[in-house]
């Protein structure tokens, strides 16, 4: 065993060096030394009718190979394209793991199941042009097409989902086609399944699964998502169709004007919707005279959100205001606002869900930078910072 173990790790290495060097094929020789190294009974493997498809056959041949391992290397650092056969533990995540199984059975460990054969009954397969690593707001291209039917023709698809929590995408056109986009606009994993039926109406005996994982690519990344218990479809869209919420992102040379108003009655003039130094629905890209400019790079006008912000370098030394409003409700009621601060990719802070009704303004808190500390804002009795009947008298 600790014979395998060895040639396992050096063929592993091979591999990842032939990625790494942008080789396409290994020496016949090092292959034939390898195989004669590890196994003292050789296994044999017969290739199966032209018909079947195996996962992890990389290069078509039936057989396990040291090719077929770099190929699926090639899609895990990202210099090929994303293939569902690649798969070969059908966990929905091309990895090194699956390059590892086929490297099991190239050096002849007996759990080798080979061939993994994919193709001799119904089976769903789902491919994506983005890939498993996307940014926020990234559109996903998937593909059940390549779904196999071996008697008759794919006839029916259903698509599914498990996405962040809040997160609210759609599949479009629809659910049932072979082809379907998905904004994925919340950070955190996707899992998506596609079932499919063949012309008999005979359903595959397993989901194929596929994970996208989306982080966020900017140092500083905010998000504002919310739900409202009165909007029976948080996902149609139109002018009334939803509540609209707004994520604001001050500087702390706001406001820019000393005799701005003080709605909120703190006795200070008020950060909000100040020009330029509040980023937000009406001045989304500000300039701030520095690298750290902010920008609202998705504004939600009808339910659910996110609203999100991104600053792709914030200013050493500086703290930042993060504040929510209200805007308007159209009718559905209050709603629970929740926000998301990311620092370098991953989740710094989430608040609570706090209940706004209509023109509350929610001071959140703070971010200071470089550190990335979050300080929510509290209230004297408790509880959020919530400033009733908000409204600015620039903005009504």
């Amino acid at each position: 065993m600790m014979r395998h173990a060895g040639v396992l790790a050096a063929v592993l290495l091979l591999s990842v060096g032939g990625v790494v060097g942008g080789c396409s094929s290994t020496p016949r020789e090092t292959r034939s030394q390898v195989r004669a190294a590890a196994v003292a009974e050789p296994r044999t493997f017969t290739v199966m009718p032209v018909q079947a498809v195996f996962l992890g056959d990389m290069d078509g041949n039936g057989l396990p190979g040291v090719n077929d391992a770099i190929a699926i290397l090639r899609i895990v650092v990202g210099l090929d394209a994303d293939n569902p056969i690649a798969d070969v533990n059908r966990n929905g995540v091309v990895d090194i793991g699956d390059a590892i199984l086929v490297l099991r059975c190239v050096v002849g460990f007996a759990d080798c199941e080979w061939p993994y054969v994919l193709g001799d009954e119904l089976t769903a397969l789902i491919a994506c042009a983005e890939g498993h690593n996307v940014t926020p707001q990234t559109q996903l291209h998937l593909d059940g097409s390549g779904s196999i039917a071996p008697e008759g023709s794919i006839s029916r698809y259903e698509w599914r989902v498990n996405q962040p929590d809040l997160s609210r995408s759609v599949f479009a056109p629809d659910a049932a086609k072979a082809q379907v986009t998905f904004e994925a606009n919340v950070a955190g994993d996707y899992t998506f399944s596609l079932d499919v039926w063949n012309d008999q109406d005979q359903k595959c005996a397993q989901s194929a699964t596929y994970v996208v994982h989306v982080v966020p690519d900017r140092e500083l990344h905010i998000e504002l998502l919310w739900h409202t218990p009165g909007d029976a479809d948080e996902t149609d869209t139109g002018p009334f169709a939803g509540s609209d919420v707004d994520l604001h992102f001050m500087h702390p040379n706001a406001p820019a004007n000393p005799n701005a108003p003080d709605v909120d009655g703190d006795g200070n003039p008020d950060p909000y919707f100040s020009q330029p130094y509040d980023c937000f629905w009406f001045n989304p890209h500000p300039d701030w005279g520095a690298t750290g400019d902010p920008g609202l790079d998705r504004d939600d006008t009808d339910g659910a959100g996110p609203e999100n912000i991104n600053v792709a370098q914030p200013q050493s030394g500086l703290t930042y205001l993060i504040a929510v409003h209200y805007w308007a409700a159209r009718g559905y009621g209050p709603s629970q606002a929740t926000v998301r601060v990311y620092v370098d990719g991953a989740l710094a802070y989430e608040t609570a869900a706090t209940e706004l009704v209509e023109h509350d303004l929610w001071k959140v808190g703070t971010v200071a930078w470089p550190s990335g500390t979050v300080t929510p804002c509290q209230a004297q009795g408790g509880g959020p910072c919530v400033y009733p009947d908000y409204v600015h008298p620039d903005f009504q």
